[in-house]
């Protein structure tokens, strides 16, 4: 029993790594971007960040914001002083959440953001 729990929480912490390393490696192509960005904007998230991510609760421009820490966010949500960003988890599929980061990514230190 104890042997088959290390099994499965190692299991998960390898497929945790292999996700946040695909959100974050060569797979953030202009295409991913593109996608992310789209997501960005029909998903609502442009409410409170903006529409290119510069207002509100500013993304674009920052040098402090890392791929592990983005897809936390997004999937887990996060409560802040009286803001809270909700979960999109169980909503979005990985594959959305790693197009969200890698346009997240893209404009975190830009000046002026696609």
């Amino acid at each position: 029993m104890r042997l088959r729990l290390s099994y499965q929480i190692l299991v998960l912490a390898v497929a945790n790594c292999s996700f946040a390393l695909a959100a974050s490696g060569p797979a953030s192509n202009p295409e991913q971007i593109q996608q992310g960005r789209t997501l960005f904007l029909e998903r609502g998230c442009s409410h409170c960040h903006g529409h290119d991510g510069t207002s509100g609760v500013k993304l674009a421009g920052r040098d402090d914001l890392t791929p592990d820490y983005v897809l936390s966010t997004i999937k887990e949500g996060k409560k802040s002083g009286g803001r809270v960003m909700p979960p999109w988890g169980s909503i979005l599929s990985d594959g959305e959440i790693q197009a969200l980061v890698a346009y997240l990514m893209s404009i975190q230190n830009a000046q002026n953001p696609p």
